[in-house]
């Protein structure tokens, strides 16, 4: 390993770029001199490029790691299994979490190592509905590592610097070394009756003791304007945006966002207009990447009757191939379950499937409690959740969740009953239960919260 380490960088690159990517990733787990050198963009480039049979790209990556991943996400790794019962437990009471902290969509972000980032959600000073936005800027650490019935830790983040005006409804990805996450690019927020279309950059470099936000300011040309409420993900180490609301007008998939360059020195907006049949205008939608797919669920109008859900019915999804802009529709058979239209769900990636909890059938103002799983690696088949305790999580919308591989659960946090006045600061876990299922499945009756 001396001649290794006294090797140029040059010479330990021209090593490494005939390797495959499992090869690659063996090398590195050699020594630290490889583990360093095999980070190097270039590697992951070359890889990416390789996979992809060099097809022409809307935006080039500039994590090039983090788009190879993308390329093959890891299916393989077991969270809820469908087939058997699930459970919720809670990790933390209200009275247990920062009081600043919860609310209706909150910002979650895993750090890694059990680790998340949690930005504090927003609630309305009204009763019932409201047009007066509360928003917090306190950032906190949220620590899982301890043992799995421990109380999880909160450690306070100072936050520096001149945060967005909301970000509540805000569009957020992660950007880094693929490795790593070393910034969180926002974009726009607010509500219906004021919403803004900053872009900012919250610098992690601080962590665990601080983050600092700083304003971007994009080169001139066209935007997507001030906006909420819509959906956002990381392609090709672009921002994506699509749908959300601003100020009555409401935004579809006939055209998607993307911030190319998100960083403080020159981000750039493309609009990237799409073909096929695209999600409707809509708001509180939900949005994930899938390789070179963006699959998108969910979502309405705000007009409380059936005329909210647009061109949306029971269990439809829609995936977007990225580098041509083309939609597809996909709906599941009228004869199979699926879970019923709704806003403002709870949603996860969780391996090869999508999950799906609770949320809002706001034509009859209704809350949701259930839980669905969609197969994102096969046909798209929904499968209801048979989930034990299930009014621990109770009814909401609105709240946020992050998936935990080393723990095979979802964490959830947050939420709120908007049109109750309720909010929610509650940590809730849910993974597949050890227990054997029952014989015969209780009724239990459930309160369903309807607005009069």
């Amino acid at each position: 390993m001396s001649l290794l380490t006294r090797a140029s960088e040059d010479t330990v690159l021209r090593v490494l770029t005939p390797l495959d990517h499992t090869s690659l990733c063996r090398a590195q787990a050699a020594n630290r001199t490889l583990l360093a050198q095999g980070r190097d963009q270039y590697l992951w480039r070359h890889l990416y490029e390789a996979e992809r049979g060099r097809k022409h790209v809307l935006c080039a990556p500039t994590d090039w790691v983090g788009a190879f991943r993308q390329l093959r996400p890891t299916w393989d790794e077991p969270i809820l299994d469908p087939a058997a019962p699930v459970k919720w437990t809670k990790l933390a009471d209200e009275d247990d979490v920062p009081p600043t902290l919860g609310g209706q969509d909150p910002k979650l972000f895993d750090l890694g190592q059990d680790r998340l980032l949690v930005l504090a959600g927003a609630s309305y000073a009204e009763r019932r509905g409201g047009i007066n936005l509360q928003q917090q800027a306190d950032a906190y650490m949220l620590d899982l590592s301890a043992a799995v019935n421990a109380a999880p830790v909160w450690q306070p983040v100072a936050v520096a610097g001149a945060p967005p005006m909301s970000l509540h409804g805000a569009f957020a990805g992660t950007f880094g070394d693929g490795v790593v996450a070393d910034r969180i690019v926002t974009f726009a927020g607010g509500n219906h009756v004021d919403c803004h279309d900053d872009v900012s950059c919250l610098d992690l470099a601080g962590l665990p003791s601080s983050v600092v936000w700083q304003q971007s300011c994009p080169t001139p040309g066209p935007t997507p304007g001030p906006r909420y409420a819509g959906a956002s993900a990381v392609w090709d180490g672009a921002l994506l945006v699509i749908g959300g609301r601003s100020h009555g007008h409401f935004f579809g998939g006939e055209m998607i966002w993307a911030l190319r360059q998100p960083n403080l020195t020159a981000p750039t907006w493309v609009g990237i207009a799409t073909s096929g049949e695209a999600p409707s205008p809509r708001v509180w939608l939900s949005a994930l990447v899938m390789g070179d797919r963006l699959v998108v669920y969910g979502g309405a109008l705000w007009t409380f009757n059936s005329s909210c859900w647009g061109n949306d019915s029971p269990g439809t999804v829609w995936t977007c191939n990225l580098p041509d802009a083309s939609w597809s529709r996909i709906q599941p058979p009228s004869s199979a379950p699926a879970p019923q239209m709704r806003a403002g769900a709870v949603t996860a990636v969780c391996g090869k499937h999508l999950l799906v909890y609770g949320g809002c059938d706001l034509a009859r103002r209704r809350y949701l409690g259930d839980a669905w799983l969609l197969d994102l690696a096969s046909e798209f088949q929904w499968t209801e959740m048979h989930v034990v305790d299930e009014e621990l999580a109770g009814l909401r919308s609105h709240g946020v969740a992050i998936t935990v591989p080393s723990r095979r659960a979802v964490i959830v946090f947050g939420g709120a009953q908007y049109l109750n006045g309720c909010y929610f600061r509650d940590v809730l876990q849910l993974n597949t239960d050890s227990r054997p299922a029952p014989l015969h499945a209780s009724v239990r009756d459930r309160k369903e919260c309807v607005t009069s």
